[in-house]
């Protein structure tokens, strides 16, 4: 039981149990949570979910139909209860030993009579192992100078009780190549929505000096400017034939050509999508303020973290030396 001052339909409660007998002889199990709140005009309220999900005995079955994003999100919420009550290093540590406890597991149960020359990894979990890297470089677990101290905890409390999607778009920010744009994405289809650009990896090399990119973290919103965007680009979208000539602290000028109305439909679909408005900020390419901006890459190797790449290869490692013992 949960006592709380207040419930908003932003926030989001995960919870961990353990059967005590773990012989269930049923073909099905039923959850059941109830929210009995007072609503702002006072009047008393109760709210009922149930949910009968199948029992099974096999392991194959388990992961087929494992949730990598509720997975995630609830070993979020563990490893910053476990970040408030130890050290960072620790949380770091904790989730890496997850990821590598879960895909043991899948390696012995299920794909022991593979080959053990390259990492396995079940299809529902395929994308566990890079959200988990980008959790540990993510502000709410890396060391740096960089970060100051209240800034983390007020990250750590907003990811405490964000929903699985805020938390997934958080920990692996969406990025959209947006210079090259097919002409449907950006315009209003004939149901009144807004295609958006196809998502980028977290990688330097997805990046174009001759492209522009938009970021999201659910928080903030940046665009970055390369220095070779062709002119004609930069004239739809800023009014000018040089990025070095716009004036970013305005933001994106409103111009009468469908090139600049698609990018702010695309900004304004994303904003709408997210629970707080988020503003934009825009990034020369070369400029001081791009550090922030490449730290959201998380696939590429840092001064004291793996590369995607490398990562796998170490969980591969410590998988093997488990299984060995």
């Amino acid at each position: 039981m949960l006592a709380l001052p207040n419930v908003d339909a932003d926030k989001a409660f995960g919870v961990q149990f353990a059967f005590a007998d773990s012989n269930i002889t049923t073909k099905y199990v039923s959850f059941q949570n109830a929210l009995l709140y007072t609503t702002s005009t006072g009047e008393r309220r109760i709210r009922v979910f149930t949910q009968c999900l199948p029992v099974t005995s096999s392991m194959h079955d388990l992961f087929k139909a494992a949730d990598v994003e509720a997975i995630t999100c609830l070993t979020t919420k563990i490893a910053i209860e476990k970040a408030l009550t130890s050290k960072l290093s620790d949380a770091r540590e904790a989730l890496v030993q997850k990821c590598i406890d879960i895909l043991t597991v899948y390696k012995s149960d299920i794909a022991h009579q593979q080959s053990s020359a390259q990492l396995l990894l079940p299809e529902s979990l395929k994308l566990f192992p890079l959200y988990v890297l980008a959790l540990a470089k993510n502000i709410l677990f890396r060391t740096g100078t960089d970060i100051r101290p209240d800034e983390r905890t007020y990250y750590m409390m907003l990811m405490r009780a964000a929903s699985v999607s805020s938390t997934i778009s958080f920990i692996y920010p969406r990025l959209y190549a947006i210079h090259n744009m097919p002409d449907q994405v950006g315009a209003v289809d004939n149901d009144g929505r807004i295609m958006l650009p196809v998502l980028c990896n977290l990688s330097s090399e997805k990046l174009d000096r001759g492209g522009i990119f938009l970021l999201e973290d659910t928080q903030t919103m940046y665009m970055w400017v390369g220095k070779q965007v062709h002119a004609e680009v930069m004239t739809k979208l800023f009014g000018v034939p040089s990025i070095e000539y716009a004036d970013t602290t305005k933001g994106i000028p409103v111009l009468d050509n469908e090139y600049n109305t698609r990018v702010h439909n695309i900004i304004n679909t994303i904003r709408a999508q997210r629970p707080t408005f988020m503003n934009l900020v825009i990034l020369r390419e070369g400029e001081q303020r791009e550090v922030k901006f490449f730290s959201y890459f998380v696939e590429d190797k840092t001064k004291s973290l793996h590369s995607y790449y490398e990562f796998l290869v170490n969980i591969h490692q410590r998988i093997l030396a488990k299984l060995a013992k």
